[in-house]
């Protein structure tokens, strides 16, 4: 009784925290006994809820700047997490009669889970210090990347359970399903070519203020010292512009190929507007990379 209830206690508990241990041990426990006695569908289902309960304590963690090393670990273990689900995805797709349902809770946890780690990279961003936080952030970037293909296989699993006849997965579910993703690439990809253009926007006006500062300002830096700011404000100026034209160009192509996947998905050519997804996905992915590199 006193067990389960330390374990009940500890549900909310972080890592550090006197009860996290206790907290690890039930999972632990809860692994074992759905390892020996579950199926495929209770497996992944299982580390689904565990890939949520890690992505949480992330989105905690880095709220608190002397606590990036430890988030860091926890993302990692958020990575492992979601490299089983994809791989046991994997398995359900090629079982006969699995359950339907179960691939539509994870379908809408990797939702869930994408939406919390975008928080995350915000959090990165306005909390921390960019030159202690850039791994970590890229370590988020490339987990984001791994819940997109969890997405991506949910859905291709739907398709697959409806052809098939499963009652569990309607034509209308499937193709919103789709559609969901297909939206999300396109948002993803503008979200990103915004953050480049807002970066941009704030080097013009370093720029501009640099060039104000140096040469009226009343105890101004020497001309040297003026000149090497000057300088690498100019160079950083032009990296920006070049990462705002490139990022405008893959945005363009990520709804161009969301478009595409659009007609084929009113066709009900459901595995090439799957295609499509994938194709979206990894030109946003793109977009994403110039502006955490431009940030």
């Amino acid at each position: 009784g006193s067990w389960a209830a330390t374990v009940s206690a500890s549900s909310e508990s972080l890592p550090g925290e006197w009860l996290y241990p206790a907290k690890r041990a039930a999972e632990k426990t809860q692994a074992t006994v759905v390892n020996v006695v579950g199926n495929k569908n209770d497996i992944v289902q299982f580390h689904s809820d565990l890939a949520k309960i890690r992505v949480k304590e992330t989105s905690e963690l880095v709220k608190d700047p002397n606590k990036v090393q430890i988030a860091s670990k926890i993302v990692q273990e958020l990575k492992a997490e979601i490299k089983i689900i994809n791989t046991k995805l994997g398995e359900i797709k090629t079982t006969p009669n699995s359950g339907s349902e179960v691939v539509k809770n994870i379908n809408q946890n990797a939702k869930e889970i994408k939406g919390v780690l975008e928080g995350v990279k915000d959090n990165l961003l306005v909390v921390n210090d960019a030159t202690t936080t850039g791994d970590l952030s890229k370590q988020v970037s490339e987990v984001k990347n791994l819940v997109k293909d969890m997405a991506v296989q949910t859905v291709e699993i739907m398709v697959v359970k409806h052809q098939q006849g499963d009652r569990g997965v309607s034509k209308e579910e499937v193709k919103q399903a789709i559609s969901d993703q297909l939206d999300s690439a396109v948002a993803d990809a503008k979200q990103s070519n915004q953050s480049v253009v807002e970066v941009n926007n704030a080097v013009n006006i370093v720029k501009t203020e640099a060039g104000v500062v140096s040469s009226n300002a009343t105890g101004a830096p020497s001309i040297k010292d003026n000149k090497a700011i000057t300088d690498k404000i100019e160079v950083t100026s032009k990296q920006t512009q070049a990462a705002v034209s490139s990022a405008q160009a893959f945005s363009t192509e990520a709804g161009k190929t969301a478009s595409e996947g659009q007609t084929l998905l009113s066709q009900d050519n459901f595995a090439q507007a799957v295609g499509k997804i994938k194709e979206a996905n990894d030109v946003s992915a793109r977009v994403e990379q110039i502006s955490d590199n431009a940030i």
